[in-house]
Parts: C-alpha cells; structure tokens; sequence
C-alpha cells in the first residue's frame, strides 16, 4: 500500500503530498487511496482524515491552504450550527451522521479548531473568544510555547451512536409506495 499510495500522489501539489507523508509516518499507510483524496478510518481520535490534492483558499486566522480534514463522532446542537460557522467555516457538522470535521493545512490547527468549536457548542466561549483564542494559539505554537489545545482533543469525541441525529419520521415508507403504486 505504501508504494501504491506515492504512486498515486506523485504529481500532487506539494504542500498537499507532505501531508499525506506526515500522517503516513504517524498514522501508517492509507486505508484508500484515489488520484485525488487520501484517507485513513479510525485512526487516532480521528473517525476519519482526509488529504486532498485539491486546496481551499483561506484568510482565517492567516492566508493559508486547506486540504486535510479530520472528523469525530460529535453531537451539535441545531441552534449551534450557525455560530460555528461564524467561528471557522472549515468547521463543518452533518448532523445525521453525528459528525463534526476540520478542514486545515495540519493535524494540530484541525485540533484547535475542533476543540474550540466543542468550546462554542458547549458554550464556554463566545464565536469572538474563540476566534481570539484561535489566532492567540496560533501564535504561541509559532512562538514554541506548549498550546495543549494543538495537541490532542481536550474532549472525549462521542461513538456514532451517541452522536447521529436520526430527526422524526413523519411519513411511513410504506405509504409512499402505495402512493407511488397507484399512479402506475
């Protein structure tokens, strides 16, 4: 799988190629492998971590590139939705499948993004007290100074059943296949 894998990324960006290399030495060899994403399941905290040959420009907290995301089991609550949006839109949260991810250009800004978001949605801090956080640990971790918010969850992510938000069923399957069936 390893030579399959930088086979496979070879003319890849190189920003986006390191990543994969990165997490490779820490995470071992890719559990699929496509000519434009990379991904691991289960590995670490992780449920799931991607590198994509593909960047997303982004200015917050500094102009950068996106292209790894990482995902947890996490349960939002609906009237959060918005506010981690605020915070960072490289947050992203699917509520049915209970899962939060973070989309940035390494494993310890995904860290800080989702302790962070866990942060808003259990409101110990505003959108502005985490976005100042944000750029203040960003700042510190350049300085070299111990930032635990960068180096592992501060949470414990949730298992998938615990986090998936099934909604209401409010048509049964069965009547709309008789409908379905009768304007034959």
């Amino acid at each position: 799988m390893a030579e399959e894998y930088k086979e496979k990324i070879q003319n890849w960006n190189t920003e986006s190629k390191e990543g994969v290399d990165i997490l490779a030495d820490k995470y071992g060899n890719p559990d699929e492998i496509t000519n434009s994403q990379v991904i691991w399941y289960n590995n670490g905290p992780w449920a799931k971590t991607v590198v994509y040959e593909a960047r997303d420009d982004h200015h917050f907290p500094m102009k950068h590139t996106d292209f790894v995301e990482q995902s947890i089991f996490y349960y939002v609550t609906s009237d959060k939705f918005t506010e981690l949006a605020e915070f960072d839109g490289s947050v992203t949260c699917k509520r049915t499948a209970g899962m939060i991810s973070a989309k940035c250009h390494d494993e310890e800004a995904n860290f800080l993004a989702l302790n962070l978001a866990h942060d808003i949605n259990t409101n110990k801090k505003t959108v502005e007290e985490a976005r100042n956080y944000y750029v203040q640990a960003m700042k510190d971790y350049r300085a070299k100074k111990d930032v635990p918010y960068m180096q592992s969850l501060q949470f414990e992510p949730l298992k998938k059943q615990e986090s998936q938000y099934l909604d209401q069923e409010l048509v049964k399957k069965e009547e709309l296949d008789e409908i379905e069936e009768s304007n034959k």
